[in-house]
């Protein structure tokens, strides 16, 4: 949804994380991506292994890589497009701050 939304209302923000996004056209994102890096904005990636938007996500942090906009991906193995039952910030805060 979050994503949906900085479709068509772009933030100006220092951090970011995104929780199982739903990543359907990673072409959108290229432009944006190299603004984020001169912004320094840095993110928090969480992907479900089993999640059909799983591969996009992953060819949308290649891209962050190529352009060097810092994140952090975790893969996490039986997860599918839902969101943890024991998700915790605690686990991603040291990166995002």
């Amino acid at each position: 949804m979050a994503i949906s939304y900085l479709k068509t209302n772009p933030l100006n923000l220092k951090r970011f994380i995104a929780i199982v996004p739903a990543i359907d056209d990673v072409s959108f994102f290229i432009p944006l991506l190299k603004n984020g890096v001169r912004k320094g904005v840095k993110g928090y990636i969480l992907a479900g292994k089993k999640d059909n938007f799983t591969k996009n996500t992953k060819d949308l942090c290649s891209e962050m890589e190529k352009v060097g906009l810092l994140y952090k991906l975790t893969v996490v193995e039986g997860l599918g497009h839902d969101f943890p039952s024991n998700f915790t910030f605690t686990s991603m805060k040291h990166w995002i701050a």
